[in-house]
This record gives C-alpha cells, structure tokens and sequence, in this order.
C-alpha cells in the first residue's frame, strides 16, 4: 500500500555533491601571565583591563569592594597615627589625640567586619586627622614605614566615600589594595584575535604557585615598581623592594619555563618615581653604584633599566616599557604595544 500523492512517485532530483569543508577550530587565546614582587601594580593593571576591554565593573563588584575601601582608609590612617609615635610627632590637639586612640582602639574590629564600624561620624574624624599637621609630617616620611600609594587618594576623598549611600567609583575600586591570593584570569580580544590575562599573587607566600602557571604560556610580563627602590618589604620591613624584585626578576627570566615564551618588563608608577627623584630622594642610598646627578628623575631611571637588564643572562627580555598603572589610557596604550609585538613575534615564526 502506497501513502502519498502522485508527485511523491517522481525521481528526486539530484544535486551536485560539494566537497565537505572542515570548520575551522577557534584559536585557543594567547596567555599572558603577571608577575613581580608584592605592591609592584600587577592587580591595579588587572583591574584597568576589565576598564579598558570588559565594560568595568558591575554594581555588584562595587559593592562588594565597599568595605575593602573602608579597611584600606582605616589601616592607613592607623598606620599614620603609629608612625607619630615611631616618629615622635606630638599629636598637636586633645581632639584629635582623643579621635587617634578612638581609631586605633578598632583594630581588631575592621579585621572582621570594617563596614559595620564605618559610618560618617568616624569618616569625619579620620578626616580631621588628615589635617592634623603631626599626620601630614609623618605622611612626608611615608618611606620609613608601611603605607599605601593610594592612601592620600582616600583621604582626599573622604567626603564622598562617608556618605551613607555611597557606591565606590571606578577609580575607588582601581585603588583598592586586596591581596590577590592563587589565580584570577580575564579575558580581552585585540584585533579580532582572544587573548588571556592570569594575575598570580606576588607576595612571598603565593609566589611559589607561580610555577604551574609558566608552561604553555605565551607572555611573561613581569612588572617592577620604580618608585619604591627606598622602601622595604611588608614581608620582613628589612628587605628592600625593589632588590627583592631585583633577584625575583633574575631567578625567574633565567629559568628554563621562560625558554620559549616572551619576556616583558614593566617599570610601573613610574610618575611617582619621578616625583620621588626631583624632590630629593637619593638613588645613590640603595645603589651605590650610581654615579648619575641626584635629582634627574631621567638618569636614575636608566641606571634601573640598565640594572635590571644585566640580570637577563640569558638575553630572553623582548623589550621594557614605563608605565603609569593608574593612567587608564597610557596603561592601554602600552599593553597594546605588547599586544602587537606578540601578534608580530608569532607572524615572524
């Protein structure tokens, strides 16, 4: 028995087989892996990719860096109201003295829970102290002892951030100091082409984690802050920084994980180097082999570059860029030089 119409019984037409063309598989993206020592700017630099290339952050995310902020500006001012007393700066009124020992009396507390010691009455006080000329002293002095480069960013804007309804700006959360701990990856694309971020803790503790990571990575940017050659580690508070990541910058360019992959260096705060330098700070006290002319903020920065290129024994570093982690657009304009030198290095292959 037949099911169907008439037409059904006429030859089906045939059509010309056409050669089967294979789908192209996705590119894997190329990887791109921070490092350097701890405070060096790596996750400032990580947080200003999401800025440039993945439309910032969520109200989520800024919510959730809220009360790092306010752990940040309340460890900072703690730092300060110490280093009065290291420093032997007398605290010049009783009302400020009397809002020092309220702050430092809540140590413990904003380790647990610094949003629910926060309110716009301990802003104004923390306030107050900013202007409080044995504070501001002692700021001046800020390479002696343990302080955030964007303390004074906080306390500059204290008005703002002690508001009740106050929501973290962009630069707020680009500021904030939380310490990255394993591994966070953040993917961008550069000319139609997938590429990935990895920012890998860099204190002491985490660096050893860094060694799984090196395998199979395309780039090595290794980032290096120029303006702390005259402060010491928060690790030890002996070490100085910048020959920690001196000795971390030739352990690791030599290894033999950095055989095929790309090497860059990145001198990071690089504009407070050169405030640093051309208010008087002395290059020649942490190298005392500089022989260039105090105060020129140029001299001293090539005597480091040239530094820390004699560690590259093994002559792997493709080139050495300065930076400014916390200008969005040179910060952009650099990475994409990195970018294209990559593109262009595989291309020459």
């Amino acid at each position: 028995m037949c099911f169907g119409n008439s037409e059904s019984k006429k030859p089906a037409t045939t059509q010309p087989t056409q050669p089967t063309q294979p789908v192209a598989a996705a590119k894997p993206p190329k990887k791109i892996l921070l490092v350097g020592a701890g405070d060096s700017g790596k996750s400032t630099i990580f947080k200003q990719m999401r800025l440039i290339y993945n439309n910032g952050f969520t109200t989520d995310e800024k919510a959730k860096v809220r009360p790092m902020i306010y752990e940040n500006i309340l460890r900072n001012m703690m730092v300060l109201i110490q280093a009065t007393k290291t420093l032997s700066l007398q605290i010049s009124t009783e009302e400020n003295r009397e809002r020092a020992e309220k702050i430092e009396s809540l140590e413990q507390k904003i380790l647990l829970a610094p949003d629910r010691v926060w309110d716009s009455n301990l802003a104004q006080d923390i306030a107050e102290l900013w202007k409080e000329p044995a504070i501001l002293q002692a700021m001046s002095r800020r390479n002696e002892f343990q302080i955030e480069d964007s303390a004074s960013y906080y306390f500059d804007n204290l008005e703002r951030i002690g508001l009740s309804d106050y929501m973290p700006s962009e630069e707020d959360v680009v500021r904030a100091r939380i310490k990255t701990t394993g591994l966070i990856e953040q993917p961008f694309t550069f000319k139609n082409l997938p590429f990935c971020m990895i920012d890998v803790g860099g204190q002491r503790t985490e660096r050893k984690k860094w060694i799984h990571h090196f395998q199979g990575v395309d780039s090595i940017l290794f980032v290096c802050s120029l303006s702390e050659f005259d402060q010491k580690c928060y690790e030890d508070d002996t070490t100085n920084r910048m020959k920690e990541s001196l000795q971390l910058f030739a352990d690791y360019i030599n290894s033999k994980w950095f055989a095929d992959t790309l090497v860059y260096l990145l001198f990071n705060k690089h504009d407070l180097f050169l405030r640093k330098i051309e208010n008087g700070a002395r290059l020649v006290d942490t190298f005392e082999d500089y022989k260039g002319p105090e105060n020129d903020g140029e001299a001293a920065k090539d005597f480091i570059k040239e530094t820390y290129k004699e560690k590259d024994t093994e002559n792997r570093l493709r080139n050495v860029f300065f930076v400014t982690a916390l200008d969005k657009a040179n910060l952009k304009e650099r990475l994409e030089e990195i970018v294209a030198d990559m593109i262009s290095a595989e291309n020459d292959v």
